[in-house]
């Protein structure tokens, strides 16, 4: 079976794809969320977040560790309530994983995602099981 690396013109595409989807579903991301409190906005945060992902289009998209260090920056200054800020943070942590590199293979996209994930957590004093922080650390239990 071949493999494909994920280069940074391929994680563009994907975070493309993914913002977008996530703004197709953001209503029923905002219903979903009950913690703290059913406050109805966890989607549009997130999506307004990811957002960024379009407006990074002019940035080089040739290495990842570049691209990903430029999109995880513009995530965080694009961060709308806190479900914006930790997603920021998970992306943060994958550009950390993925600095120095021009691709990543299987092996480091699993460090990419669990350095996502302790970034993520990191943001958060007293984490609570069934949360998005649950769904970023058990994707990359192993």
């Amino acid at each position: 079976m071949a493999t494909t690396a994920l280069t940074g013109a391929l994680y563009q595409q994907l975070l493309l794809s993914a913002s977008l989807c996530l703004d197709s579903n953001r209503d029923a991301v905002n219903n979903l969320n009950v913690f703290p409190v059913p406050d109805g906005d966890t989607g549009t945060n997130m999506s307004l977040t990811m957002s960024a992902v379009s407006s990074n289009l002019g940035h080089d998209t040739e290495s990842i560790g570049e691209y990903s260090a430029n999109v995880a920056r513009d995530m965080m200054r694009a961060a709308r309530g806190n479900s914006g800020v930790i997603l920021s943070l998970f992306f943060r942590g994958m550009a950390r994983a993925f600095n120095g590199h021009d691709s990543a293979d299987t092996s480091l996209l699993l460090d990419a995602f669990r350095s996502g994930a302790k970034a993520a957590a990191s943001a958060v004093e007293n984490p609570v099981e069934g949360t998005i922080l649950t769904v970023m650390r058990e994707c990359c239990a192993g």
